[in-house]
């Protein structure tokens, strides 16, 4: 998904702990596209009506390609944030 001005952006649940700017996580190698890392540079917070939690909008630094960013994280995928 796309945000404003933002760029490409990654929208989902945080389960435990919390998003902050300056994590990392890391987007898995496909096809000729290689693994790599990325730094988020804000966290967007996102209303859903789906479930109570609050969705949030993970902002990249140097953001990825929407579609790279859609194959490396299918919806479902569970991930680790780093510090």
């Amino acid at each position: 998904m796309t945000l404003g001005s933002h760029g490409a952006a990654l929208i989902g649940y945080v389960l435990s702990g919390s998003a902050r700017a300056g994590q990392t996580l890391w987007m898995p190698a496909f096809d000729k596209v290689v693994a790599r890392r990325l730094v988020i540079s804000s966290v967007e917070r996102l209303s859903s009506l789906e479930r109570s939690v609050p969705a949030v909008g993970l902002i990249f630094v140097n953001p990825p390609r929407i579609n790279d960013l859609t194959r490396g994280f299918p919806p479902g995928t569970v991930f680790t944030l780093e510090d």
